[in-house]
């Protein structure tokens, strides 16, 4: 692909503000403005969900000198690695709080796992796995009109990357499996453990 075109800046920029870290943000904020979460769980949740992977996805990217979206398979797995513990913090922190918050750090624990267990052997679409899965998220929680328009944003996305040749349409395929089985799995998970 020839990288001095529009289109091709225009892939390069959807595919970064719709990278998992972003689009975490993107929730905590629908969750904060639906008082769904309070404005201090907006805090904690964007440190964990998006600052500290965003430094760790970056700071790696850098250090190995390849580019920010980790094209080779096996460069993702020590980033992929270090972004599930403040996901795992995040659990712990909101072990308590509500449904929707201990739902929302499961959920990205749980891909985030899945993810990096996969990812040994098999590229799968990082950046599909990071929208589809809060998509399912949100309509889990009753958030139809939010789960539409990411789950809508995820199709621009996969067509983005794959147009970039960072991924295959059967990578792109199995990021929207794996993102929306496990989210479904995390949810029925949670229900017998809540009660809710």
């Amino acid at each position: 692909m020839d990288r001095t075109t529009p289109s091709f800046y225009l892939k390069e920029i959807i595919s970064i503000v719709f990278a998992a870290p972003f689009i975490a943000l993107y929730i905590l904020l629908i969750l904060s403005f639906q008082t769904i979460i309070e404005k201090e769980d907006l805090l904690i949740g964007s440190v964990f969900l998006t600052i500290i992977p965003l430094i760790t996805s970056v700071g790696f990217s850098i250090y190995y000198g390849v580019e920010w979206d980790y094209r080779q398979r096996e460069k993702r797995m020590i980033p992929l690695a270090l972004i599930n513990l403040p996901y795992i913090v995040l659990c712990i922190l909101w072990m308590n709080r509500g449904f929707p918050e201990i739902f929302l750090s499961f959920s990205y624990l749980m891909n985030g796992l899945v993810s990096l267990i996969i990812t040994r052997w098999y590229k799968i679409s990082i950046h599909i796995i990071g929208i589809a899965g809060p998509s399912t998220y949100l309509l889990l929680i009753n958030q139809y009109g939010y789960a539409i328009l990411f789950y809508m944003i995820s199709i621009i996305v996969a067509f983005s990357r794959i147009k970039l040749k960072r991924h295959s349409m059967d990578q792109v395929i199995s990021g929207y499996l794996v993102s929306i089985t496990t989210t479904v799995i995390g949810y029925v998970i949670l229900l017998a453990i809540y009660n809710v």
